[in-house]
C-alpha cells in the first residue's frame, strides 16, 4: 500500500485537506528471494542463517518521505533533510503510548 499524509505548512502536524506538502509513506510487506538471495534462500542444518532473516527483516517494513510541491510549476519534490524522512523495520525498536502503553 501507498498513501499521502498532507501536512500543514506551518505547524507540520497532519491536514487532511494539505496537498503542498505532505508524507508519502510506502509498505514493503512482499519480498522477492531470489533478488535478496541471488543463489537462492539457505538451509544449514535445517535452520536458516541469521545474516539472511535479518536482510528479509530489513526488507519489510514502511518508508516514510516528505514531499513539497511548488505551487507555481507543480513541481514535486522530496525534502531530503525531513525529520520525517526514514524507514522503519520489523527490526526498529519503537515505543507504544496511549491506552497500549505497558500493556501485555
Amino acid at each position: 500500500g501507498m498513501s499521502y499524509f498532507g501536512l500543514n505548512q506551518t505547524n507540520k502536524n497532519y491536514d487532511p485537506s494539505a496537498s503542498e506538502s505532505g508524507l508519502l509513506v510506502m509498505n514493503h510487506e512482499y519480498i522477492n528471494p531470489t533478488f535478496l538471495h541471488p543463489q537462492g534462500p539457505t538451509l544449514v542444518n535445517e535452520r536458516r542463517p541469521e545474516d539472511e532473516v535479518i536482510r528479509e527483516m530489513n526488507a519489510h517494513g514502511v518508508s516514510i518521505i516528505e514531499l513539497k510541491k511548488d505551487k507555481t510549476t507543480q513541481k514535486v519534490e522530496i525534502v531530503k533533510n525531513s525529520v520525517f524522512n526514514r524507514r522503519i523495520t520489523a527490526s526498529t525498536v519503537m515505543d507504544f503510548a496511549g491506552v497500549v502503553a505497558g500493556s501485555d
